[in-house]
């Protein structure tokens, strides 16, 4: 599902990008009209998370021969890496666990109904389990909203951004200083919470093949 499957409110991104006097209302208003229609259009989306979740684990449990390929590219280096590694959100997750544990935990806890922001983090992070066919063929789920803070910016001057997706999940990192990335349901929620700090983001357009689609690998 594309933003361009239904309109953004009048205003909607005028209204993020203007850097001078942002009206928190206005923007929490909007917010709101363009969340509303994401989670409308989702409800007919049908969720992948169970089996994508479902063939990570198999992954992890069956450790399958990695690809001539893979090792090729590495050289002498393959032996420093471990190729039965998945990379897990860790405010999901347990630090001190296994990753079969905490993969098991995921599909028990959050695979039933539809956590776009999971399944974006899973792709998008282990994209290598699609290219080498350890998970089917799958597009990652766009971003309804990206948000980003702006190098220029004197009122949030450091690194941190926002990912809302349609279904009213979330992507955010670092919104308070602590250098942490989270994942969520409940946008707005979210969005209420941090408000103060949104509101002077910077609204960044998805770009399919980076943001969404068929990512780039990234070794």
């Amino acid at each position: 599902m594309n933003k361009e499957d239904f309109e953004l409110p009048e205003g909607f991104e005028e209204e993020f990008q203007d850097k001078e006097a942002p009206e928190p209302e206005v923007l929490y208003g909007n917010f709101r009209q363009l969340l509303d229609l994401g989670q409308k259009k989702s409800e007919t989306r049908k969720n992948p998370l169970p089996q994508i979740l479902s063939d990570c684990l198999k992954f992890l449990l069956d450790k399958p021969e990695p690809p001539a390929s893979w090792a090729e590219r590495l050289g002498e280096r393959a032996k420093l890496y471990d190729y039965h590694q998945i990379v897990l959100p860790d405010g999901l997750c347990d630090p001190y666990a296994e990753e079969v544990t905490n993969m098991k935990d995921l599909i028990s806890n959050y695979s039933t109904d539809s956590f776009m922001a999971l399944e974006h983090f899973i792709l998008s992070r282990n994209h290598f389990l699609m290219s080498d066919g350890h998970l089917g063929a799958y597009d990652c789920p766009e971003p309804l909203l990206m948000l980003e803070s702006h190098p220029e910016d004197q009122d949030v001057s450091w690194d941190c951004f926002c990912y809302v997706f349609p279904d009213g999940s979330y992507q955010v990192y670092n919104l308070e200083k602590e250098e942490e990335e989270s994942l969520g349901r409940g946008a707005q929620e979210m969005f209420e919470l941090y408000q103060k700090i949104l509101t002077q983001l910077v609204i960044r357009v998805p770009q399919e093949g980076v943001d969404y689609g068929d990512l780039r690998r990234s070794d």
